[in-house]
This record gives structure tokens, sequence and C-alpha cells, in this order.
């Protein structure tokens, strides 16, 4: 993994919590490596929405090889995460009508628009102007 991944893990944990949806959301998060792989493709696995609980659960599972591949890890953790949690979100607004599913959405955007981490270095393709404004 690259350097910024595991901080930025952290981060996301950390925003998140402080969110309110309309179900709690119990997820585990694999991020593979030499001891545990991952086989790919890296995402969501084994959702389950539990009605009565207002409970969802899933395993996000996010491959080395997934993560190493990419030209920026931390953009594809963070999009990773953002469309397991929107498919969760939509699976939840399924079969409950009662669920705002767009105010959740809406909630989320927070992982794929934030700013990275201190020190987190701009995606190659950021312009110039930009890189220097960060």
């Amino acid at each position: 993994m690259r350097a910024g991944f595991i901080e930025d893990l952290a981060r996301i944990k950390q925003r998140v919590r402080t969110v309110r949806f309309s179900y709690h959301f119990d997820l585990f998060l694999t991020v593979g490596g030499e001891i545990t792989p991952v086989p790919s493709p890296s995402g969501l696995r084994t959702p389950r929405v539990f009605l009565s609980r207002r409970t969802v659960t899933g395993e996000i599972r996010i491959g080395n090889d997934d993560a190493s591949a990419a030209s920026d890890p931390v953009t594809f953790l963070r999009q990773t995460i953002h469309m397991a949690v929107a498919d969760l979100i939509s699976r939840i607004a399924a079969r409950d009508a009662t669920v705002d599913a767009d105010a959740d959405l809406r909630k989320i955007a927070l992982l794929v628009d934030e700013e990275p981490a201190p020190g987190a270095r701009p995606a190659p393709d950021t312009p110039a102007a930009e890189r220097m404004s960060q």
C-alpha cells in the first residue's frame, strides 16, 4: 500500500462516525495484502438489510492488487467505500419506502468530496495551479 492509505482510512472512519443515517451501518472492511489476500474485484460482499432492526451489514473488500494498480490508492479507497455504501443505501430504499435515500446519499458525499489528508500529494492529473494552492 502506498503512503496515505491507512491514514486516510482512519480519517474516513472518524468522519463517518458522526453521520446519522436512516439505518445503522455495520460494515467490515478488509484490505488485502500479502498475508491476507483479497481476490479481485474490490467492492461490496454479503450485503444484508434487516428491516426490523433498521440495520444493514456488509463487507467491503479491497484487493492489494487493485489498490496498487490504482494511480491514486487513496482516491480508489474512497471511491470503493462510497460505491459500497451507496449500494447499501439503494438496497435499503428498495425494501423500506420510508427511507429518504437521497438524503443518505448526500451524507456520504464526504467520502469523495472531502479534501485529502494533510501532507497527501495531489493526483498527477491535478492542474499545476490547483497543486500550488493545496
